[in-house]
C-alpha cells in the first residue's frame, strides 16, 4: 500500500485503548454444545482466571428464528487481558497499560496454540489486528490549560469540512476508508465527535475526541493441517503492525506528534 513506511517511534504518552486479534473459522459444534473445560484450564495457567459467559442472539437461519450463540469470555485477574471464545471466532483483547506489540505477539502465540491443539479448526477464513485511538483532554490531560484543540490533531485531508466556514457549526464527523493490495485489506474509521464511555479503564464523559480505528486482516483461508500455520499468522500480524503504525502516522498531525512527545526507539 502507498503510505509511507515511518520508522518506529516510542511516545511518552499514549491515545491507544485497546488491541485486538480475531481469528475466524469455520462453526465448531464442540463449542456451542459442550462448556471449554479443557480450553479453560489451559487458559488458566496462562493467567486468564475469570471466566464469564452469555448468549448472543445474532444468526438468522433460513426458518427466520434467531439462533443463540455461546459466548466466553476468560479474563486475566485485572480485566486488562481477555480472550473471547465461540463456535465462529477466537478474540485476544488488551485494554491496560501494557501493549507492546512483542509482549501481545507473545500472549497471542499461546492462545492461538491452545486453540488449535484442542478444537483443531480446518482452516481459518479470516484473521485480523485492530488498533484503537482516541485524542482527547482525558487521554492527554497536558492539553487542557492549553490552546491546544482537538481538531488540531486531525490532518486536512482527513476532514476538509473543517477548513471550511461550516466548522464552527460541526457535531460529529465520520469516515470509512477502505484498502487493498491484493492481499492485506485494511478498514480506517476516522470520528470526530463527543464521546462518552470507559475506554481502556478510563471514563470518559462528553468529551469532543478524535477516534482513529485501523483494522487490517486477510480473509482468504489460512488452511490448519500446516505445521508452520501458527508461524505464519504471526507473520502477517507483524505486517498488519507496520501498516497500522504508518497509517496513523498518516492519520495525526505534526500537533499530536508533539503532545504524545515523541523519542526514537
Amino acid at each position: 500500500m502507498h503510505f509511507e513506511n515511518v520508522e518506529t517511534l516510542e511516545y511518552k504518552r499514549s491515545t491507544l485503548f485497546e488491541v485486538a486479534f480475531q481469528a475466524r473459522f469455520p462453526e465448531i459444534l464442540e463449542i456451542q454444545s459442550e462448556a471449554p473445560i479443557a480450553f479453560q484450564e489451559e487458559l488458566i495457567k496462562e493467567g486468564y482466571t475469570e471466566i464469564r459467559s452469555r448468549v448472543q442472539y445474532g444468526d438468522l437461519p433460513s426458518n427466520q428464528t434467531l439462533e443463540p450463540s455461546k459466548i466466553f469470555n476468560f479474563l486475566s485477574e485485572q480485566d486488562d487481558w481477555e480472550v473471547t471464545l465461540s463456535r465462529h471466532y477466537l478474540t485476544l483483547s488488551c485494554y491496560g497499560n501494557d501493549k507492546d506489540y512483542i509482549g501481545f505477539k507473545n500472549k497471542l502465540e499461546k492462545v492461538l496454540r491452545i486453540f488449535r491443539a484442542i478444537y483443531k479448526p480446518p482452516y481459518f477464513t479470516r484473521i485480523g489486528l485492530v488498533y484503537r485511538n482516541m485524542a482527547n483532554r482525558v487521554f492527554l490531560p497536558q492539553i487542557q490549560t492549553s490552546q491546544i484543540s482537538v481538531e488540531s490533531f486531525i490532518p486536512k485531508y482527513i476532514f476538509p469540512l473543517l477548513e471550511t466556514p461550516m466548522a464552527d457549526d460541526v457535531f460529529s464527523l465520520h469516515t470509512i476508508s477502505q484498502f487493498n493490495d491484493n492481499e492485506i485489506k485494511v478498514a480506517v474509521y476516522h470520528t470526530l465527535s463527543e464521546e462518552t464511555g470507559i475506554y481502556s479503564k478510563t471514563q470518559v464523559t462528553n468529551e469532543k475526541s478524535y477516534t482513529i480505528e485501523i483494522d487490517c486482516f486477510y480473509d482468504s483461508n489460512i488452511y490448519n493441517n500446516d505445521v508452520g500455520v501458527i508461524d505464519g499468522i504471526l507473520t502477517k500480524c507483524d505486517s498488519f503492525k507496520q501498516l497500522e503504525w504508518n497509517i496513523f502516522q498518516w492519520s495525526i498531525t505534526d500537533t499530536l506528534q508533539e503532545v504524545l512527545g515523541k523519542s526514537q526507539l
